[in-house]
């Protein structure tokens, strides 16, 4: 009697082990499951835009730009415009534009600092770093 009670203490211990392994087992899939949606989803969010437009190639493109080889350079500083937010420098600043379109484009560059400007009118043959 004995001998057949721990038979069966040991059947209940093992099917109690399994039906646990079996919980975890499929717990794990879940998990793994859930990992594999949720990343899977967030790469193909990464290769559309919100609106639903997928992203080109050039988007992801870091490297820095050499501006030497988009045109001539035009620093406004170099054609008389003075890092100086109380002077008005509207005029100084379209004639550099005016030059560089006249001259058939170029890349206008504006250096780190604060200028006061009123209207300037842009050409779209020029560059604006």
């Amino acid at each position: 009697m004995l001998l057949s009670e721990s038979l069966n203490n040991l059947k209940l211990v093992s099917a109690r082990t399994n039906d646990l392994n079996n919980i975890m087992v499929h717990k794990t899939i879940k998990i793994l499951l859930l990992y594999l949606v949720c990343f899977t989803n967030i790469s193909l969010a990464q290769d559309k835009f919100p609106d639903g437009s997928i992203i080109p190639d050039w988007f992801r493109q870091t490297a820095e730009t050499d501006i030497t080889k988009l045109g001539k350079i035009y620093k406004i500083t170099d054609h008389g415009v003075i890092n100086d937010s109380n002077i008005c420098q509207t005029k100084s600043i379209q004639a550099v534009i005016d030059k560089a379109y006249n001259a058939g484009g170029g890349v206008i560059v504006v250096p780190k600092g604060i200028y006061l400007s009123g209207s300037l009118f842009l050409n779209p043959a020029l560059i604006y770093i």
